[in-house]
């Protein structure tokens, strides 16, 4: 049943699957539009450290994910994710 679809999978899902050739990667010059992740939080003043801790470790964790396909693939951000 080899090649027999495409599909959309998230990027932290599907890259588990490319370094082992269980799935290719296809029209990567393609996307659908991206989302965004808000984190709603009290103000500065009014927001507990941990939650702040929180915030942080989101940043850390999601700006540069290691189960990206360009950390995991090699692949350049301005060749694959075209707008």
């Amino acid at each position: 049943m080899a090649g027999l679809a495409l599909t959309e999978f998230p990027e932290f899902v599907a890259t588990q699957y490319f370094l082992d050739k269980q799935l290719e990667p296809v029209l990567t010059d393609w996307r659908l539009p991206e989302g965004g992740l808000y984190f709603v939080t009290a103000t500065a003043r009014a927001r507990p450290a941990k939650v702040s801790a929180l915030a942080e470790f989101f940043i850390s964790k999601l700006t540069a994910a290691e189960w990206s396909a360009e950390a995991l693939m090699g692949w350049k951000t301005s060749l694959r994710r075209k707008r």
